[in-house]
């Protein structure tokens, strides 16, 4: 399987806003783009959705693009894929693998999963357009919403480094999985 990305950034980001799909991706990317003068702020996603592993090669070459961001905020939907693609996915096994932050959390220096305050659902849970929408329609400016949206995500818990001993196994059992 190739891996695909959308969007663009450099690395050398203030903030990437990593989502779970291109229309939530968009929707941060439109409040970005709402500042003048700019902030050096960007969005992408995966093209797979939550459950497109992190670990298989062109997608832990692109986890390693991070390294230089400064704050890399992982935002997915509130339901169980999206937080398990978000966080550690579970196999049929009994075994799990990297999501998305923890897998990220890898090489960026700071990396948060931005939980929305919305119940965790079992499938199509809310999400950041969601979120968006419900400030717009309070009034809200795109500029409020970001800065709105930052602080959210700013008062997360950062996601730990693994120790390189975890990660070696984590990845071990990956590919003894048959994901690579």
């Amino acid at each position: 399987m190739v891996f695909g990305y959308v969007g663009r950034f450099t690395g050398q980001e203030d903030v990437v806003w990593k989502t779970e799909g291109g229309t939530d991706m968009l929707a941060v990317l439109s409040l970005i783009l709402a500042h003048d003068p700019p902030i050096n702020h960007t969005a992408v996603c995966n093209a797979c959705g939550s459950g497109e592993s992190p670990s298989t090669k062109g997608a832990a070459d692109w986890c390693a693009q991070f390294a230089g961001v400064g704050e890399v905020f992982v935002i997915h939907d509130c339901d169980k894929p999206g937080q398990a693609g978000a966080t550690w996915i579970e196999s049929g096994n009994g075994k799990r693998r990297l999501g998305w932050a923890t897998a990220i959390a890898q090489h960026a220096s700071v990396v948060r999963n931005v939980v929305l305050p919305y119940p965790i659902e079992e499938a199509h849970g809310k999400d950041v357009r969601d979120w968006i929408i419900e400030r717009q329609q309070d009034g809200k400016t795109d500029v409020e919403i970001y800065a709105e949206l930052l602080a959210l995500a700013r008062s997360q818990s950062p996601i730990e480094r693994l120790a390189e001993l975890a990660v070696a196994s984590i990845e071990n059992e990956t590919t003894s999985n048959g994901e690579s």
